[in-house]
């Protein structure tokens, strides 16, 4: 394996691509399967070296932590060998960056992998992490905080630029040593850093996005607190009203009484994360907190993969894209099925806004196609509502979600999953079950092939729901979606014969 570009051909696309992440308190080796802006990841290691214990203290790398780091990285070189990955690269941050001794380390793995480290300086850090952040929420306007080990990255970002950027050696490590590890005295100490970044002050009333291992166990907690029912970090947000009352507890909150969803390794740690975060609550007075799953691994993956050329795809294509099924059976063209169905769902008072939409789900119509008949739409639901790393807001993965669940069923959500719709505005949950209903009933007509729809037509007038399909194609069981598919929208069904 090589460290230069990864190029963009078919060779790139397939095959996998892995970072190393060699940070202060942690490595991560994360292996990729592409697309750049909703990567499945196929692998993902985590190991606690705490290289940054006595930086400090003594401005060197923990003795001990340098021989796990040095064992550690020669099994991620072997790992991201064996899964076949085109490319590793590997990255190292804060620690390794500020030690008196991190070039030793670094010229010790070049020497036992071939691999040569980036020791990333702290504007490129934070401004890979920033391109990250906008990979998932392309948005993106306001803070980000990206808080590791040694230090915190922050950046200003807006209409998908870095407007602003800088490090501050306070990651939870170096605060905790700051704080003498005493959470309450923790937000005082980083409040003194942040008085160094004026520009931070652009931030208030925007939002705040937040990166990191430390700030996504804070955002388990909250989860925990206020029973939020879908499991995914990416998107979460809170109004910084309510935030800052979770804060205050946590920061106070003894380690056996958090949620179980905390990892051990994080336990110790959350309440200066929580201290963290509260510093930042007061220094910029954001308008709400946004956790975020893209960081700084995902900023570099684009940095490797993508080219100048070429208009990048939406986030919502990107999405279904990378949900779609490897091996589709027979359905041929879903922009087929996306555009049969436009007309009626427009009269219905789909407006354009819905037409990416619907053609997102279009292209999954066929997401859960082996499964079993009975367990097909709970798995499509999951798929879509549970998948990390989609670059798109928790809304629309919800919305999604339920589309999909109706293009297998009829029938309403039930349990979790009807905790989860519950999430997003009813009116918002009842388009989405229409364009799943509908969906159904346009892979019911053709037996599943979207070709077969160019010999029908679906027409709403004065809200009868009209198919018109050559008698041949006519049966019980399109009557019935027809049916349940007019009901939805609220009128009446008519079938006519071609």
């Amino acid at each position: 394996m090589t460290n230069r570009r990864a190029p963009g051909s078919v060779n790139g696309r397939d095959r996998p691509v892995a970072v190393a992440d060699l940070g202060s308190n942690s490595f991560r080796l994360v292996v990729y399967r592409p697309p750049a802006r909703a990567p499945v990841v196929l692998y993902n290691e985590r190991v606690i070296v705490g290289l940054a214990r006595t930086l400090g203290r003594s401005g060197k790398l923990q003795r001990r932590g340098r021989e796990v780091a040095l064992a550690t990285v020669l099994r991620f070189h072997r790992v991201a060998e064996a899964m076949g990955a085109q490319h590793i690269h590997m990255v190292a941050t804060a620690a390794i960056r500020d030690a008196a001794d991190g070039g030793p380390l670094v010229e010790a793995i070049l020497q036992r992998t071939g691999v040569k480290v980036e020791v990333m300086g702290a504007h490129r850090e934070a401004r890979l992490a920033a391109n990250g952040l906008m990979a998932g929420i392309p948005d993106a306007d306001g803070i980000l905080g990206d808080m590791g080990g040694g230090s915190i990255e922050f950046a200003r970002v807006r209409q998908g630029k870095v407007l602003a950027n800088d490090s501050l050696p306070a990651g939870m490590l170096r605060l905790m040593d700051l704080s003498r590890h005493v959470a309450a005295d923790a937000e005082p100490a980083l409040t003194r850093e942040l008085g160094r970044l004026d520009w931070l002050h652009d931030g208030r009333g925007r939002p705040f996005y937040a990166i990191g291992g430390s700030w996504r166990a804070l955002a388990r907690a909250l989860q925990s607190r206020t029973r939020h029912p879908l499991p995914i970090i990416h998107g979460y947000r809170l109004n910084r009203d309510e935030l800052l009352g979770h804060l205050a507890d946590l920061v106070h909150l003894p380690a056996r009484k958090l949620p179980h969803s905390i990892p051990s390794h994080r336990r110790r740690g959350l309440p200066f994360a929580a201290a963290a975060m509260l510093a930042v609550m007061r220094a910029v007075r954001p308008s709400k907190v946004v956790f975020s799953g893209f960081g700084l691994r995902e900023g570099i993956l684009l940095d490797l993969l993508e080219t100048p050329a070429g208009r990048p795809m939406s986030p919502l294509q990107e999405a279904s894209a990378s949900l779609g099924p490897v091996n589709r059976p027979f359905v041929g063209d879903t922009d087929i099925i996306a555009d049969w169905l436009r007309p009626a769902l427009r009269t219905a008072g789909f407006r354009n806004r819905n037409r990416e939409f619907l053609r997102a789900c279009a292209r999954l119509v066929d997401l859960a196609w082996n499964e079993h008949p009975d367990h097909r739409a709970r798995y499509a639901f999951d798929r879509v509502a549970l998948r990390p790393l989609l670059p798109v807001s928790q809304t629309v993965r919800i919305r999604m979600a339920l589309a999909l669940y109706a293009r297998y069923t009829g029938a309403g959500v039930t349990g979790r999953m009807r905790s989860i719709a519950g999430l997003i505005p009813d009116v918002q949950a009842h388009s989405s079950r229409i364009v799943g209903l509908a969906l159904r009933l346009a892979m019911t007509i053709g037996g599943g092939t979207a070709h077969t729809l160019q010999s029908c037509r679906l027409e709403l007038h004065d809200g009868v729901l009209i198919l018109t399909v050559p008698r041949c194609l006519d049966a019980l069981v399109v009557r019935a979606r027809l049916k349940t598919l007019a009901e939805a929208l609220g009128g009446k069904h008519r079938i006519v014969y071609a």
